[in-house]
């Protein structure tokens, strides 16, 4: 899993903030990737872009950023890489815990691969400190 040293807070759709503290993935698949470190940081910045951006009154569709003034711009390849060239000196701290066992999930702590609750990551923690 990935922990961010700041959660990233983004508001869905129905008007809640979403706080995410982390990310989880699959060390099997994610060390035969050459790339994945790149990858995961322009990820990170992928998701610092879009609380800018709502912070900035933007709203975020499914692969679509809407300005104030309704403009839609696509969320393509070419404007995810502008946002990480942008973003990427702004990138926040993070560390990475790999651990050998699967991580038990509990409803409500993640949301695909986001962690949105910081009980799975205090979980995780004073599991690997017992051991």
């Amino acid at each position: 899993m990935v922990i961010f040293d700041t959660p990233i807070q983004i508001v869905d759709d129905g008007g809640d903030v979403i706080s995410i503290y982390g990310l989880l993935y699959n060390q099997d698949e994610k060390h035969k990737d050459d790339l994945w470190t790149w990858e995961l940081n322009r990820y990170i910045c992928y998701l610092q872009g879009c609380e800018r951006a709502q912070s900035n009154g933007c709203k975020l569709a499914p692969e679509l950023l809407i300005t104030k003034d309704e403009n839609m711009i696509a969320l393509k390849v070419r404007f995810k890489n502008l946002i990480y060239r942008i973003m990427k000196k702004h990138l926040i701290r993070y560390r990475m815990v790999e651990l050998t066992d699967p991580i038990k999930i509990h409803f409500g702590e993640t949301d695909d691969n986001l962690i949105i609750s910081q009980q799975l990551i205090n979980r995780i923690y004073n599991n690997e400190k017992k051991r």
